[in-house]
């Protein structure tokens, strides 16, 4: 017959005060928030679970993700949802555009899942969206686009988003020649 071994309960350890995270919701999260949802809008921020988001959006600052919130690649380090995508919202690079606007922007940093099923990557609605950028929002002088996948990348600059329109400082034109 077994009996039971005896374990031992120590008190855990308190974590350092700046291990903690002060969740604050103030009117620039909730503006941002508000906006994502109005708008159908996703965010690497949500999508990915970043443990910063009321930082970073409390200094209104948000990553715009593009082509969906379903990826088609499982990376082990990432949390953002793995599967089969659905198909691509043609309207989504004009809400972008609309949310960079209302919220008054001079830098959008836009990232996107992987959509390997298509033949551009994505390539088409990330131009799309730099150019509704442009066109809705003067002010936004800078864009982020892909950077990880040199593939996109090269795909998006032969979308030419940028064909037609004057460039700015530190424009897509800059780093789509890298």
């Amino acid at each position: 017959m077994s009996r039971p071994i005896p374990v031992l309960q120590e008190p855990r350890p308190r974590l350092p005060a700046w291990f903690k995270v002060e969740l604050c919701q103030g009117p620039d999260y909730q503006e941002i928030r508000r906006l994502t949802q109005e708008l159908k809008l996703h965010t690497i921020c949500e999508e990915a679970r970043c443990p910063n988001v009321w930082e970073c959006w409390n200094n209104r600052t948000a990553t715009f993700l593009i082509l969906g919130d379903v990826c088609t690649r499982r990376c082990h380090y990432c949390a953002v949802t793995t599967g089969r995508p659905l198909p691509l919202d043609e309207a989504e690079p004009e809400r972008v555009a609309a949310a960079v606007k209302r919220l008054g922007l001079r830098h959008a940093v836009i990232t996107s899942v992987n959509r390997d099923e298509l033949p551009d990557g994505g390539a088409r609605i990330f131009a799309e969206t730099i150019r509704a950028i442009r066109r809705l929002s003067r002010a936004c002088s800078r864009r982020s686009g892909p950077r990880g996948n040199t593939g996109g990348r090269s795909r998006c600059s032969r979308q030419r988003p940028d064909a037609g329109l004057p460039p700015s400082p530190g424009s897509w034109s800059v780093w789509a020649k890298q």
